[in-house]
């Protein structure tokens, strides 16, 4: 089921876009022993550069959950901070968010999007698949055996 869901630019910075990375930091913290949030997690600065945005879903008057894009590299972005609330789960909310990325990505000319997640996350793996992302080599930081790495070529719609 889909939920009638506002997807709106968001202010990192903002009570409202902390509480959730907050709960999003917490939740990863319980999935994974060695879950450092200043290491896996992004900075205000992350999507004040060009080409980069953070994103608020929006049920009626409640914040359901966020995403974010910033660059990798000239050619390919990152995704970062995909949450979904667990109330607002199972309701196409995360489609919307990442199709909101996606779009962006692509009208800022990046033709690749890259993302880490984890194996502990299985509704997250199949999110990912479901939309076209390719398991590729995990890089930087996210080196990790739990960790699993995903890039998508992005194609204009």
């Amino acid at each position: 089921m889909t939920a009638v869901c506002q997807i709106r630019p968001g202010d990192f910075a903002s009570e409202e876009a902390q509480a959730l990375v907050s709960e999003l930091d917490q939740h990863l913290a319980e999935l994974y022993a060695d879950y450092i949030p200043d290491l896996y997690g992004m900075k205000q600065a992350d999507v004040a550069q060009p080409r980069s945005g953070f994103w608020l879903a929006c049920v009626v008057d409640q914040v359901a959950g966020c995403v974010a894009v910033r660059p990798f590299t000239h050619t390919k972005a990152e995704l970062k901070r995909m949450y979904v609330r667990p109330a607002f789960r199972n309701r196409g909310i995360g489609k919307q968010l990442l199709a909101t990325a996606e779009t962006a990505a692509i009208a800022w000319g990046y033709t690749h999007l890259c993302l880490e997640t984890g194996e502990a996350q299985p509704a997250s793996l199949h999110l990912y698949t479901q939309a076209g992302f390719q398991t590729i080599s995990c890089f930087g930081h996210y080196d990790d055996p739990e960790s699993r790495c995903y890039e998508k070529v992005l194609t204009r719609r």
